[in-house]
């Protein structure tokens, strides 16, 4: 894709911003290595529409450094050019490698304020989420619903629960798969 071209990052901290030039496309990556949601400075190389690549989504930059809010875990990967979204499949979760199992993964883990929990279900149907105490105790209800096959992202904000070790749990009419997750603000 680059042939020739400009790199220019900043990775230090837990915010980082990459930026790679080249004279028929510009790139511009953000992330949050928090476990809080934060600013990070994109330093666009310029003003005008952009695109962030994984969603389609666009947004028009007068201010090429002006703050991104990002979500702990969250990055961007944004492009002047409006590129062909790319099949997602299984990016950024890991391959499943026994497509007939359900799984359930949170990030990030131990958690502050909030987390993603990322689950695949292999085939469609109705499908619960719930949060439990370690006595197995139904906390919350984070989802119920019906749900197709494949991948699916939740996100959980943990602002209504104290420090402490808690079980999510991931249930359809046939299968269940539960998780520990810690949280510490």
């Amino acid at each position: 894709m680059f042939n020739t071209g400009i790199l220019s990052w900043e990775v230090s901290g837990l915010y980082k911003s990459m930026r790679i030039t080249d004279a028929n496309l510009k790139v511009c990556v953000l992330g949050n290595f928090d476990i809080v949601s934060g600013n990070v400075t994109p330093n666009f190389p310029n003003g005008g529409k952009w695109y962030e690549y994984f969603t389609a989504d666009s947004i028009v930059v007068s201010n090429t450094s002006a703050a991104i809010n990002l979500k702990p875990g969250e990055y961007r990967f944004y492009t002047n050019v409006k590129l062909q979204q790319p099949d997602l499949g299984n990016v950024g979760i890991g391959d499943v490698e026994h497509s007939n199992e359900m799984q359930l993964e949170s990030f990030p883990n131990p958690a502050g304020d909030n987390f993603t929990l990322n689950f695949y279900l292999p085939e469609g149907g109705n499908a619960k989420l719930e949060l439990l105490d370690l006595s197995g105790r139904t906390l919350k209800t984070i989802s119920d619903k019906n749900f197709g096959s494949g991948w699916f992202t939740v996100d959980v904000s943990t602002s209504d629960l104290p420090n402490g070790k808690y079980f999510y749990k991931l249930s359809s009419d046939r299968m269940e798969k539960i998780i520990r997750v810690e949280i510490v603000k």
